[in-house]
């Protein structure tokens, strides 16, 4: 389609910036950020905010880390409607992530995974962080469309290097 183009296009051209790589990134989806395919942000009274994944069902956020550093990814899941928590994927540069699940930590729901060094090196650091939803069937729809809008939203994405700790460390709960 001429919008996947336009996507692949961008893509290029980011990877071609000059941009500080960082081992940490904290991205608020409710502020400026460079990403495709995200649908709009939404936010309540309360002052919570979460942007949904866009009617395509697959965002992209881009960022610049850097290289030869394993990472961590968790995004706080705002909304999961049907079975997309279950159905949600991450593709690192194009490759699936082969570590990620879905974690609680309090009242918060996460989707976590982890980034090997390999998926980043080869593009200078660039990380092209891409989240795919499988769509749902809306059973009184007689013409079987996929639905995707509306359908999952985060409210953060926190990326931070993955350290290993010493087995000492480890042991010693440090």
């Amino acid at each position: 389609t001429a919008l996947s183009t336009v996507n692949k296009a961008f893509a290029k051209t980011i990877f071609k910036l000059e941009h500080t790589a960082k081992s940490t990134i904290k991205i608020k989806l409710k502020e400026p950020f460079l990403g495709i395919g995200w649908g709009l942000a939404d936010g309540d009274i309360h002052g919570t905010n979460w942007r949904w994944i866009g009617p395509e069902g697959k965002s992209s956020v881009f960022v610049r880390l850097e290289p030869g550093k394993n990472y961590l990814i968790k995004s706080l899941i705002h909304e999961a409607h049907k079975d997309s928590q279950e159905n949600l994927k991450v593709d690192i540069n194009d490759f699936r992530v082969k570590k990620q699940n879905i974690i609680t930590e309090g009242q918060y729901v996460f989707h976590q995974c982890i980034v090997p060094s390999k998926l980043i090196d080869s593009n200078n650091g660039w990380a092209k962080i891409e989240y795919s939803i499988k769509p749902f069937y809306d059973n009184n729809d007689q013409s079987n469309s996929k639905i995707f809008e509306k359908q999952f939203a985060f409210s953060t994405i926190v990326i931070d290097q993955l350290v290993k700790r010493s087995f000492f460390s480890r042991l010693l709960g440090l």
